[in-house]
């Protein structure tokens, strides 16, 4: 089992996602994808502005193969709103 995790403060409906190489994280089709869950509110969220975006921790657990987990992964995260995909901002 991995863990994929990431703050991020989504805007509106937005779903967090991760895509990557693998079969398991949708072979860079992103019609399949993985949603992440919201899991807590980040400890960055505390710092920012109440009318910004709350910070949240997005996560997912993926299981691997023993096989799969000796290849190499690539992997981005990418927002969701329902119609539109865009790349993560770091």
């Amino acid at each position: 089992m991995i863990t994929f995790s990431v703050d991020f403060a989504a805007h509106g409906d937005e779903k967090l996602c991760v895509i990557g190489s693998s079969p398991k994280l949708g072979s860079w089709d992103l019609a399949q994808a993985v949603p992440l869950e919201a899991a807590v509110e980040s400890r960055a969220a505390s710092s920012s502005s109440s009318t910004a975006p709350k910070t949240k921790l997005w996560r997912v657990d993926v299981a691997f193969t023993a096989a799969e987990k000796g290849n190499k992964i690539d992997y981005k995260y990418f927002a969701r709103d329902g119609y539109r995909a865009f790349l993560h901002r770091s």
